[in-house]
C-alpha cells in the first residue's frame, strides 16, 4: 500500500497546531534553538536545544487531518 505525499506547508502545520503553536514554533527558529528539521513524507522530524539538552520531536502527517505526534514532549 503505497501512501500519497502531503505537501507540508505553512497553513497545514497552523491548522494542525494553531496558532499558539505556531507562535513558539517561529521564537524559537528565530532564537537559533533549532538544530535540525527533516521532512521525509510522510515523517517530520527535528532536534530542539533547551538549555544544555537537545530534545527530538516529531510528526508523522498521514493527511491534512490525520497527524500524530512522535515525541516524548507535554
Amino acid at each position: 500500500m503505497s501512501m500519497s505525499h502531503v505537501e507540508l506547508t505553512e497553513r497545514l502545520l497552523m491548522d494542525a497546531g494553531g496558532w499558539q503553536a505556531a507562535k513558539l514554533a517561529r521564537a524559537l527558529v528565530e532564537s537559533g534553538r533549532v538544530v535540525s528539521a527533516a521532512y521525509s513524507p510522510p515523517v517530520l522530524k527535528g532536534v530542539v536545544r533547551e538549555g544544555d539538552l537537545e530534545l527530538r520531536a516529531g510528526l508523522k502527517i498521514v493527511s491534512k487531518s490525520e497527524i500524530e505526534i512522535l515525541c516524548p514532549c507535554r
